[in-house]
């Protein structure tokens, strides 16, 4: 049976469960539509997940994969998919994100990402 965790609503904000499958053991692959990142002093952790159900009161994520890399791979990643985002754009448009869709947030105050946080060194 899958471990179940499930995190406070916010005010007007649906409630969200997360479901943590069993995996089958060994490398797998997975699809994922959510993607929750925590921070430490050394590394960067991602935990991703599929939303599974949804419901006016309630949002159900099973939580497929739990990825931890160092902010040297983090950063490396995100010139990558930048990369790869722009060369998609650029052949088919922009990709819209819809309003509403993301809040970079963490507990206590939102995160300003300062010019050029992505440049190379």
């Amino acid at each position: 049976m899958p471990e179940e965790k499930t995190a406070p609503p916010p005010s007007n904000q649906p409630h969200v469960e997360f479901v943590v499958p069993d995996p089958e053991g060994g490398l797998f692959t997975t699809y994922a539509n959510n993607i929750q990142v925590g921070f430490t002093l050394f590394d960067i952790r991602m935990v991703f997940g599929e939303v599974v159900e949804t419901q006016p009161d309630k949002i159900v994520v099973e939580q497929r994969a739990q990825v931890t890399v160092s902010y040297l791979q983090a950063k490396l990643l995100v010139m990558i998919l930048a990369k790869a985002i722009a060369d998609q754009e650029a052949r088919f448009g922009e990709i819209r994100i819809p309003e509403g869709l993301v809040s970079l947030q963490t507990s206590s105050t939102e995160v300003k990402i300062p010019p050029g946080t992505f440049t190379r060194a």
